[in-house]
Order: structure tokens, then sequence, then C-alpha cells
């Protein structure tokens, strides 16, 4: 008794070439939905660690998007700002747990001996304050 056995595998390579052709495709947009949840969490963790942020801090968050080609996705913080400090300058202290760096006007208080070492000017009770908290710039 002879038995001949044959697998026609023609499907499986044509599938299995397409496969290896929409791999990367899947990895960038894998990728890239992790990023935006990552950003998501990111901006819902400042809401509730800081008062009243700015719209400037809550859309410092920012994705470098996956390609086919790189397959890396990069969340960061925004180093520039067209006016005023940069996110990534004052939130670095929130973010590493360090004090935050002495303002111009604190270190000239420091050296006329008006303000002690390790202290901090922050707005008293009189101050006019805008929606976030901060001094108003007519103020």
């Amino acid at each position: 008794m002879k038995v001949d056995v044959s697998i026609d595998t023609s499907a499986f390579d044509s599938a299995s070439t397409e496969l290896q052709r929409q791999l990367p495709y899947a990895g960038s947009v894998a990728l890239n939905n992790v990023a935006f949840r990552i950003r998501g969490e990111e901006r819902s963790a400042m809401g509730r660690v800081f008062m009243n942020p700015v719209r400037l801090t809550l859309n410092s968050v920012l994705i470098g998007k996956a390609t086919k080609r790189s397959g890396r996705a990069k969340v960061y913080i925004r180093d520039h700002a067209t006016k005023g400090t940069a996110p990534s300058k004052y939130l670095a202290p929130a973010v590493f747990g360090t004090d935050r760096n002495v303002k111009r006007f604190e270190r000239a208080l420091f050296y006329a001996g008006l303000l002690p070492p390790g202290m901090y000017v922050v707005p008293g009770e009189g101050a006019k304050l805008n929606k976030h908290g901060n001094i108003t710039a007519g103020t």
C-alpha cells in the first residue's frame, strides 16, 4: 500500500508575505495609540496635581509619531514658548521632585538681605490674581 501526501502551502506563503508587509504599519499604529494614551494620562495628571493649570501647561505634552520606517514614538514636554518660560523649565521641578529655580527678583531680595535663604516669594492676600491663580499682567 502506497500513500502519497502533498500539502499545498501557496496560500500560507502568500498570507505570510502579506503579514510581513503589514507588520511595520501595524506596529506604528500600535505605538501611536500608546503615545496618545500616555499624553492623555499626563494631561489628566496635570489637572490633578496643579490647581487650575493654564492651557500652555496642559498642551505642553507633545508626541512624535511613529512611522513604518522609524518604529519609534516619542512623548515629550515642549521645550520652547513664544512668550514667557518654556514648560520644560517650570515643569521639571514637579517631574523630578527638585526645588524650583530662584527667580531673578528673589535673588535680588536675597542679596539685599530682605529674603532669607531657601525661601520663595508667593502672592499675598491683597495681590490681584487671574482665574489660574497667577499674578495679573497689570500688577
